[in-house]
Parts: C-alpha cells; structure tokens; sequence
C-alpha cells in the first residue's frame, strides 16, 4: 500500500512521515515512475509527502490518503520554534480554502495538536491505517451507503429512510420512504400526520406514507426475498417488522435506532430472524 501525506505548513507532516518510517513503511519519491514501480509491490508499505492526490493514484486500492492539520496558534509556534518566520504563514481560513479538496478527499483527516512526538505515534499507531475496508468497504458498509442513499429520495417530512433488500450479496430491491404513487408528496402536504407536529412512532396508523421497508418488499415480492437479508438505515417499527417476517427475511441490518427497537427485535427473535445494529 501507499499512504500518501498532505498537510499545511507546520501541522508536522513531516513528522507524521518520520513516524511511518520508524513503523516499516518505506519513503518514495513524489513522481509518477515511483507510483508506477510500486503497483507490482502494493503489498509492501510506502509513504510519500504530497501536495495533493495525483490523479494517477488517487483512486487505486492500495492508496490511503492522510491530511494534517493543526490550529493556528499550535503551527505558529512550531514555525517559530524551527526558525521559520511565523508571520508569513497562512491562516486557517486561507489553509481550508487551500486544501478543501485534500480535507474532503482524504480517507483520514488528522488534527494534529499534539504537544510530544510520542503523543502523535500513539495516535497513529491507532489509526489501523492497512485496514483494507479504508479504500474498500465491507459488504455491510456497502449495503448500507446503498441505504442511506435511498434515504435521500424520500421527502417524508418526519425523516428520512432507505432499505436494501439483498440475497447473495445481490441487491433485489431498494425503498424509501413516501406516500403512494401517484399521490401528493409528503412535503407537499400529502400526508396530514407527519405535516403535523405528532411525535415519532405515534399515530402511525394515520400516516399515508409507505416505510422504506415496505416500498423495499412490495418492489420484489415474497418470492424474491425470501431468506434475504434487509438492511435499512433506521430500525424497523413494529408495522414493518411484522411485514419483514411473513416474507420470510432471514436477517435484519440496521444503522440508526428508533423508538420502538425492543418491540421490533422481541418479534424478530421470536420469529428466528436474526437482528445487528450495523456499526462502522
């Protein structure tokens, strides 16, 4: 793997570089014949000081993208204390102008305000950074982005929820949460409950909207879901866990609580269906 280090001046990449050398990892030069000698030994551990992510490299599997930063006062001083003339560095809101690509594209943001060295290898000893789910998630974190992006379809005005349903690692069906098709949405004023100030979880047999699990199991039908595996960024409620066992779903996968999470998992134990909160 690669592990590439970006940072402003006195956050102490270079001192995050000094610390990866000592722990195995093996400096290369910052150009392009370098990136490409390392592809056939991606298993072995390199580093490299960068001002950015090259294109080239960014988005291949063994590349793992830190940037450091620290607070103002904290780089001013180590400036001052290396003999560097303070004064002329920038400030923080020039430093997040600047580097708001490697903040927002790095894989690890490191604020590094640590007043010893040994304070920092402790953190970074931490950081599990030949963890391969960094640049490559886990089935469940797949599934569950695919959740959590489904949310982001509903305009249900209580909140927002989204569901895979996946058999063999295969997704079958996906929903959200909304009123039914053809009708006025949510946040138009289609459902009078959740456009109203009632608390959640109750009076949910006013609600006109479908729950995402719901939209999830009538888009693929029983037969399709049957042992399937439901992942869904909100715990069930008690409506849809009912639902969830007559279609025969093996497992439930959940992100977020609710308030009704006993009620669900007590039907789901006794209905032999295995239930996790899914934790990254």
């Amino acid at each position: 793997m690669l592990v590439g280090i970006t940072g402003s001046e006195g956050s102490g990449r270079k001192t995050v570089l000094a610390i990866l050398c000592k722990m195995g990892y093996t400096e290369v030069e910052n150009n392009q014949k370098s990136f490409y000698e390392i592809v056939p030994e991606w298993r072995e551990k390199f580093v490299v000081l960068i001002d950015t992510a090259p294109d080239s490299i960014k988005l291949r599997p063994w590349f793992v993208h830190i940037h450091i930063e620290a607070t103002e006062q904290v780089r001013k001083g180590r400036l001052n204390k290396n003999g560097t003339n303070a004064s002329n560095s920038k400030d923080l809101a020039n430093i997040l102008e600047t580097n708001l690509d490697n903040i927002r594209n790095s894989h690890i943001n490191l604020v590094n305000n640590y007043s010893t060295i040994n304070e920092l290898e402790e953190c970074i000893s931490k950081l599990d950074l030949e963890n391969t789910q960094r640049v490559r998630p886990s089935w469940d974190s797949y599934f569950m982005s695919i959740a959590n992006l489904a949310a982001q379809r509903s305009n249900c005005m209580k909140r927002r929820v989204g569901c895979v349903v996946v058999q063999d690692r295969k997704i079958v069906s996906t929903g959200y949460n909304g009123t039914p098709r053809g009708c006025t949405n949510c946040n138009e004023g289609g459902c009078p409950r959740c456009n109203t100030g009632s608390s959640g979880g109750t009076l949910l047999s006013t609600c006109y909207c479908l729950h995402a699990e719901e939209n999830a199991l009538l888009e693929a039908g029983r037969e399709r879901v049957k042992d399937a595996v439901l992942y869904c960024n909100t715990c069930p409620c008690v409506t849809c866990t009912i639902k969830i066992a007559q279609c025969g779903i093996s497992e439930v996968i959940y992100s977020m609580d609710y308030s009704m999470d006993n009620e669900t998992i007590n039907i789901l134990q006794n209905a032999g269906i295995s239930c996790r909160k899914f934790v990254e």
